[in-house]
């Protein structure tokens, strides 16, 4: 037979019988010649499948230079730290990377099958409540537009581990700039937060330390309260009696340098202010059953004089309850006051200032930006400011009446001075020393019993003593002084010390005032014993003046993070305390070797960096006990560090400075003055103070890793920030020039790429020509003169394979290019980089790129460029390849057109091919059913007549026949099964369905694959081809199955549809790529494509598909005649 694809004979297939009397009928040289008309066609399509294989080498070459950026890009992906989740606009995870397998505990398979608010996502927020579907990052970028950083929410794992993440979310837009998804990266930031949680924890304990010293300063409030009260009430019994009103009015004067009311409200308000960070305030006081603004600062200034009663507003909900009230918006809230002037308030605060249990008063406080609010921390710290500024009212409130007291004194003592029988009388009944001196002599006139009582003395002892005795020699100067000043008009008040009788020392407050007695000039002079009053008022001054400085120093303590900031403040504190200027802070190194000073002030300041080990000096023992240690002379110490800077310390204290239970620095103070010790409460004082600084110090060493890691994370994005910008700048280069019509064209993108990517300061291409000379073909920033000094130079030989690139970071330093050296330095050029052009490993050229000054490659630049090298070069070398396939063009065209029309000569033929085969199929299955079948059955009948005939004598006849009949009962079964396999005569006898059930049932119990059958009866509407083809297709299907799938469940599914029959047939076995010719590679005899010629053929539709995961999926639709 010829072989013919076109007009032309190109070979010859030949066939032949080796029996003799066999001859090739009409009919099989018919069926021959269709043969070799196919395998002369499909000889054609192999040719033409040759001719155009070379054509899309060069786009194949394109696609797997795409790939290998697409490889780099998943690798960083891949690798990085964060979690890097793709979701599309429909909510679905498309993409997770490693990280995110490991920060989620779940396999990415698992992940991409879920939605971003999948119930599974067990995701809180920070305080463990649900996030609600708005404040999901994905639904805010989606609506907005906008990404959204540093997120943070708590995840529990499937193994119930729970961890804090931080979120950032961004947009994932296409070409056209819409809005396609969303990329969402996400951290693990469990152990920052945990650090944060034991930061509060710390802040917690801090304000414990400082609840119990306010606890301590209102017990101290307290009893000098009751003090003050008794004093009062004795005051109130002895009216009259001036030594009492005297001292009242040294009181009231005390009060009035300390507890100015105005004064005191004015500080409330701008301290409170100053916790909640607003300058925004005012304060309510009880007044006739009415609450009125006292003093107000800020915006809220246009409140003072405001009047409320119990109930109204946020303050008179506070003046009801007794309860701190915040509102977040002042304007929304219902049972606001219906003002004017609180319509620029949003949030609010009210805090009531209780005397015992009563509300004296109410702190106001008010922000006046939308969004903010008062949170419960700043509330709760609001309130222990208020019980302090409750105690500090009350000592005000106390101050004034004091003062209408003294007012009150003030009057009597005029009464005292107009009445001299009153004052006989209230000079010999006061139990206060009195007495009258003389002026000139100083002897004393008069005195009563109190006086020479109290100083130890007999009245006529006393009366025949002088003013000088009860002085101290060295005071007698000042006692002179102090009286000659005094006029006769002139009364006189002060605190004097004198001596009593025993020579002990005493401190009284004198009041003198001058009067005429017995007809001398002479002064009457009241004595007030305030010794134990005054060191009572002394030690509670040094106690609170202790508590103000602590509570001040731990404010500042806590506003510092960095850590040389803090160690001076805890320097400069800690010997503010005990008034000293000498003090220092040593740290223990970095793995226990030693103790170092890090700073120090005073002396201590030219001995920062000074080491001690362990156990070595005052310090040293400090670090090793963990105990403070104070000594009143260092000089004496038998431990002391033997260094004569250290000559000039005398009294030392030094106290440890803690990390939990390990001790981690030791604060040391000093005096330079003989005598000067640390007492017992100072060095209680300090210990408290250290263990605050310790605490900052905990705290400063944490933010500054907390500061190092995120400027490492900062550093780390930025590159990464870098290498995408580069690798993006590539793949648009590479986009640019698949593009790209012309060589210049490629050229220009190529050198702006460079110049983008590696921030080159100029830049050229240069090719070899057919003579093997190196060529300049584009460049940037480069003279003519030097091109024409660098033509033809080239580090390479032209045969050389691969060579590789060149880089010189100092042209000077360079000993290759000597002889080239002036003509680069004289164009200003000081680095460069020679990257060769290689394609298939032929040298095409170079890539070069220049920098004015000295510049070091990194490896990750010198692979960027030699990825550009090879785009550039496979580029060069798909234009090459384009204009040979030019010139082909039209050839290849013609060529195309006739294998179209070949193809579809083809499918006719083929579709009339499997139209004769189904009608033999049918013929042969009848004919081995109804003749040869029926004959083999009616040798069977003779040969049972044949041995029932011979049974009584034949047994070797009997038994030949018992094996024949075997024989033919098994050629009955064989021919019966043959039968059903070329067309089961069921299909036609009993229709479709049936057919399909007896082949399901068969085909299940021999593979052991569960098949389900559901079918609508609609199916048998169909004509015989129609139901043939739905056969063939189940048929086929299943064998593909059994075959290559590997599944252990098929679902087939008939339903009627608008105009004909759809059939669905479902597996859970193993997927492939659809797009490839499964059917051809695999020899699944007609496999996919087979079975889509028959669908076809009866005017129906076949489609497939096969996900991974999801198994296959075969599709018929098939419409009624």
């Amino acid at each position: 037979m010829p072989l013919k694809p076109g007009p032309q004979v190109v070979g010859a297939l030949g066939l032949a019988y080796l029996e003799g009397g066999r001859r090739f009928g009409d009919e099989e040289v018919t069926r021959w010649g269709r043969f070799v008309g196919r395998v002369s066609i499909a000889m054609n399509d192999v040719q033409l499948y040759t001719s155009t294989q070379g054509e899309l080498t060069g786009r194949k070459q394109a696609e797997e230079a795409l790939r290998e950026n697409e490889a780099r890009l998943a690798c960083i992906v891949e690798n990085i730290a964060e979690g890097i989740l793709i979701i599309d606009r429909d909510g679905r995870i498309t993409f997770a990377n490693a990280a995110a397998e490991k920060i989620f505990g779940l396999p990415r398979n698992v992940i991409t099958q879920r939605t971003y608010n999948d119930p599974a996502w067990k995701v809180t927020t920070l305080e463990g409540k649900p996030v609600p579907e708005e404040d999901r990052s994905f639904f805010q970028v989606m609506r907005t537009g906008e990404p959204i950083y540093n997120l943070e929410q708590i995840l529990e794992r499937p193994d119930g581990t729970r961890i804090v993440s931080s979120r950032n979310a961004v947009p994932l837009r296409d070409a056209t700039g819409a809005i396609v998804g969303v990329v969402v990266s996400l951290t693990d930031i469990t152990e920052r937060w945990q650090v944060q949680e034991a930061l509060r924890k710390a802040h917690d304990e801090l304000e414990l330390q400082v609840e119990e010293r306010t606890a301590k300063l209102s017990k101290a409030n307290k009893i000098l309260k009751e003090q003050i009260i008794e004093r009062r009430r004795a005051e109130e019994k002895l009216r009259r009696q001036n030594e009492y009103l005297t001292a009242l009015h040294e009181t009231t004067l005390a009060l009035i340098n300390r507890l100015e009311l105005a004064d005191l409200l004015e500080t409330i308000v701008t301290r409170a202010g100053t916790l909640a960070g607003t300058s925004h305030g005012f304060i309510y006081l009880a007044e006739a059953g009415e609450m009125v603004v006292k003093r107000a600062v800020g915006a809220c200034s246009q409140f003072l004089g405001h009047r409320l009663k119990p109930g109204q507003g946020v303050m008179g909900r506070v003046w009801q309850t007794g309860q701190p009230l915040a509102v977040e918006e002042d304007r929304t809230w219902p049972h606001r006051l219906p003002d004017p002037r609180f319509e620029s308030l949003h949030a609010t605060v009210g805090i009531p200032l209780e005397s015992g249990s009563e509300v004296i008063g109410i702190i106001g406080l008010a922000y006046l930006e939308g969004g903010r609010r008062f949170e419960a921390e700043e509330i709760d710290v609001l309130s222990r400011f208020a019980a302090l500024a409750s105690l500090a009212l009350d000592n005000a409130r106390l101050y004034t009446s004091a003062q209408q007291e003294l007012a009150e004194r003030k009057r009597a003592e005029e009464a005292l001075r107009e009445s001299e029988e009153r004052y006989r009388l209230l000079f010999e009944s006061t139990p206060h020393p009195l007495w009258v001196y003389d002026v000139e002599s100083l002897g004393f006139l008069a005195a009563n019993s109190a006086a020479a009582h109290h100083y130890g003395y007999s009245r006529q002892e006393f009366l025949g003593m002088t003013l000088k005795d009860l002085h101290y020699p060295e005071d007698l100067p000042s006692m002179f002084d102090r009286i000659s000043r005094l006029t006769r008009q002139a009364d006189w008040r002060g605190i004097l010390r004198h001596r009593k009788k025993d020579g002990s020392s005493i401190q009284v407050e004198i009041t003198s005032q001058p009067l005429i007695f017995g007809g001398r000039r002479a002064r009457l002079a009241l004595a007030t014993d305030i010794t134990q009053r005054q060191q009572v008022e002394e030690r509670l001054q040094q106690q609170n003046e202790y508590l103000t400085a602590l509570h001040e120093t731990t404010l500042d303590l806590m506003n510092r993070l960095k850590l040389d900031d803090l160690l001076k403040a805890i320097v400069r504190r800690a010997g503010a305390l005990v008034g000293t200027k000498h003090g220092s802070i040593s740290l223990v190194e970095p793995g226990g070797t030693g103790l170092v000073i890090r700073v120090g002030v005073g002396v201590f300041s030219k001995l920062i960096g000074y080491r001690v080990k362990l156990g070595e000096g005052q310090v040293g023992k400090v670090w090793q006990t963990g105990q403070p240690l104070v000594l009143e002379d260092y000089h004496t110490w038998p431990g002391r560090v033997p260094d004569p800077r250290f000559e000039v310390l005398r009294a030392t204290l030094a106290i440890p400075l803690k990390s939990g239970q390990q001790v981690v620095g030791v604060l040391g103070l000093a005096h330079l003055e003989e005598g000067r010790t640390f007492e017992d409460d100072e060095a209680l004082l300090l210990s408290r103070f250290a263990e605050l600084a310790s605490i900052a110090l905990d705290n400063a060493q944490l933010y500054t890793l907390a500061q190092e890691e995120l400027a490492e994370r900062k550093r780390a994005e930025q590159e990464l920030h870098r290498r995408f910008s580069q690798l993006q700048t590539v793949y648009h280069m590479t986009e640019a020039i698949s593009r790209a019509g012309a060589l210049e064209e490629i050229y220009e993108e190529v050198l702006n790429s460079l110049q983008r990517a590696l921030k080159a300061d100029r830049a050229s291409i240069a090719l070899f020509g057919p003579d093997g000379v190196l060529r300049f073909k584009a460049w940037r920033g480069l003279s003519e003169e030097y091109r024409k000094a660098m033509e033809g130079y080239s580090p390479w030989p032209p045969d050389v394979k691969n060579p590789p690139s060149v880089l010189v970071t100092e042209v000077e330093k360079e000993p290759g290019l000597e002889a080239l050296q002036t003509a680069i330095l004289d164009e200003g050029i000081r680095a460069m980089g020679f990257i060769p052009l290689v394609c298939q490993g032929r040298l095409l050229g170079k890539l070069t790129i220049y920098y004015d000054t000295s510049h070091p490659f990194s490896r990750e630049d010198l692979q960027l460029v030699q990825t550009i090298a090879s785009h550039i070069a496979f580029a060069l070398e798909r234009k090459r390849a384009e204009e040979a396939l030019r010139e082909n063009e039209e050839h290849y065209r013609v060529l195309f057109n006739q294998s179209c029309q070949m193809q579809d000569q083809l499918r006719d033929l083929s579709r009339e091919i499997l139209r004769v085969q189904e009608e033999e199929r049918k013929r042969i299955s009848q004919e081995l059913h109804d003749e040869i079948g029926q004959a083999l059955t009616a040798i069977d009948v003779n040969l049972e007549m044949m041995k029932k005939q011979s049974a009584w004598g034949r047994e070797n006849l009997k038994k030949r026949i018992d094996d024949i009949q075997s024989l033919t009962k098994q050629t009955l079964d064989s021919v019966h099964h043959f039968a059903r396999e070329l067309r089961p005569a069921m299909l036609d006898d009993l229709g479709l369905l049936p057919a399909l059930r007896w082949y399901t049932r068969g085909f299940a119990e021999r593979t052991g694959i569960q098949v389900r059958l559901r079918a609508s009866a609609a199916a048998e509407r169909l004509g015989s081809e129609q139901k043939t083809v739905m056969y063939r297709v189940v048929q086929e299907s299943l064998t593909n199955v059994s075959k290559h799938a590997g599944a252990s469940k098929v679902d087939i599914f008939i339903r009627r549809s608008k105009n004909g029959i759809r059939m669905e047939i479902r597996d859970d076995g193993k997927a492939f790529r659809v797009s490839q010719p499964v059917s051809l590679s695999r020899g699944k005899g007609l496999g996919l494509l087979g079975m889509q010629e028959r669908v076809e053929f009866v005017n129906g539709k076949f489609t497939v598909e096969s996900e991974r995961g999801k198994g296959t999926t075969v599709r018929v639709e098939i419409p009624f005649k």
